[in-house]
């Protein structure tokens, strides 16, 4: 969770700061924040950095989480015991 916040925090700070990097004129309360990144504004890279940014962290912060309840999973299989294939006699597996 800790990307996924850092990236939060950078993208509202650079959303915040639009009117001090992108045109003149460029008001938070009438532009959307896509139009900070749109073809043709100065600065755009820095808001399509910011999107790219916000997207990679929450992208690691979901795989890690996801990570971690297989991993849990293939614990809790684990206490079920041997496979019965590791019972049985040599002579009767497959």
């Amino acid at each position: 969770m800790r990307t996924t916040r850092a990236a939060i925090a950078l993208f509202i700070a650079v959303a915040a700061l639009g009117p001090l990097y992108t045109a003149q004129g460029d008001s938070p309360l009438v532009n959307v924040i896509s139009e900070l990144a749109a073809q043709n504004t100065p600065r755009n890279h820095l808001m399509a950095a910011t999107f790219v940014a916000l997207g990679a962290g929450l992208v690691y912060d979901g795989a890690k989480a996801f990570h971690r309840s297989l991993l849990k999973q293939a614990r809790q299989c684990a206490h079920l015991g041997p496979p019965l294939s590791a019972v049985r006699p040599p002579s009767q597996r497959l």
